[in-house]
């Protein structure tokens, strides 16, 4: 049991030194602000969420909701730490 433990806690500490880097918070960042309209359709509207899934993949969902942000933030990351 204390294996699993020291495991599990070998796992969220490499979990948090990875998402400490520049790049995720780059990309976490323009991920929310190229999506800003989902996430506000998400915490404003009055719909059920199975309403509000259905909304989103029918209009609003595409590969540059998460690809578009994805390359800026490495573009990014390459021009600021050189």
């Amino acid at each position: 049991m204390d294996e699993i433990k020291s495991n599990l806690l070998e796992i969220k500490e490499y979990t948090m030194d990875r998402l400490k880097m520049p790049i995720f918070f780059y990309y976490f960042v323009l991920l929310a602000v190229w999506n800003w309209d989902i996430i506000l359709l998400i915490l404003k509207s009055n719909d059920t969420i199975e309403c509000i899934i259905e909304k989103i993949k029918s209009d609003k969902f595409d590969s540059g909701r998460y690809l578009c942000p994805l390359g800026i933030a490495i573009v990014g990351n390459i021009i600021f730490h050189l």
